[in-house]
């Protein structure tokens, strides 16, 4: 099997596989094999035709099985043959196919990402600090009056709107209501330190992005956003109206996510992270706040 590369870009490339006439008859015969109890010739049982003879009665059939079974396979040989890691599906042309055969596949490769240890460490990092004033328990805790009056047609005292709400004593209520305002404080300051982070390495780190995977993920997040607001109740015909800015807005989140996701790989790789699809955003997010700079 021979199989060359051509550089169209940064990262596309074309595979050109041509498989010789040798090879496609021993494939063929272990294709058949495979298959044979599909394929009833007059005159043999189901098997025990010659390969020939299954050719002349069954050509198409079997063509188009031996084709979508080896394709992919001559594919991911000149792949590997030729050190290539591809990056989402290939678009396959120029099939020919007869004694011999030969097609051309078209794909994008993984990016190369060259990182200086400057590109992720020292990203500075304000620190914050995070804490509940008392007018914010007040403010819930006249909230809930509000809404429990208006369901008990009376005036609420703090200890009953405690009782209510399943605690004990009002200063447990307000321990509870700090609690929960604390917690969404911190989440929302974990949530802008990660931005932060984010926004330094996608404007650090320079690097082309496989368009296969933001048209992919445009797609995905487009689909949700459809389905979300048809749960919302939004009319069919304004959403339509709306549905070239919405892909629009998804094609710009897309590209940072596919983008953030082959830096943060890339950190991974040079700092050693024990690291997988799973984990990979937490893991490498974590170590890069570790090198982060705070200042107050």
């Amino acid at each position: 099997m021979k199989s060359q590369v051509k550089k169209l870009d940064k990262l596309k490339r074309v595979v050109e596989v041509e498989v010789s006439e040798n090879r496609i008859r021993e494939d063929k015969n272990n294709v058949y094999k495979e298959l044979a109890r599909n394929f009833k010739v007059p005159g043999f049982r189901p098997g025990n035709a010659p390969l020939e003879m299954v050719e002349k009665h069954h050509k198409k059939v079997f063509d188009e099985e031996f084709l979508k079974k080896m394709v992919p396979f001559y594919y991911s040989k000149a792949l590997e043959k030729n050190g290539i890691i591809p990056v989402g599906m290939p678009r396959i042309y120029d099939v020919n196919f007869g004694t011999r055969l030969s097609f051309s596949a078209e794909l994008e490769v993984k990016p190369d990402i060259q990182l200086k240890e400057e590109d992720y460490k020292n990203i500075r990092i304000k620190a914050k600090e995070v804490k509940v004033e008392e007018i914010e328990i007040d403010k819930i805790i006249t909230q809930l009056k509000d809404n429990i009056g208006k369901v008990t047609k009376k005036d609420c005292s703090d200890d009953y709107i405690a009782k209510w709400m399943g605690y004990s004593s009002k200063d447990f209520l307000r321990g509870a209501i700090r609690t929960e305002i604390l917690l969404d404080k911190l989440h929302a300051y974990r949530r802008n330190v990660e931005n932060t982070i984010i926004e330094a390495l996608t404007e650090r780190i320079r690097t082309e992005i496989p368009q296969t995977l933001v048209n992919q993920q445009q797609e995905r997040l487009f689909n949700r956003e459809i389905m979300s607001l048809r749960e919302k109740g939004v009319k069919e015909d304004d959403i339509k109206k709306y549905e070239n800015d919405i892909k629009d807005k998804m094609k710009s989140i897309s590209q940072k996510q596919v983008k953030l996701y082959y830096i943060l790989e890339a950190i991974a790789q040079k700092e050693s992270l024990e690291a997988d699809e799973r984990n990979l955003t937490e893991s490498v997010m974590g170590f890069v706040l570790s090198c982060a700079r705070y200042i107050t």
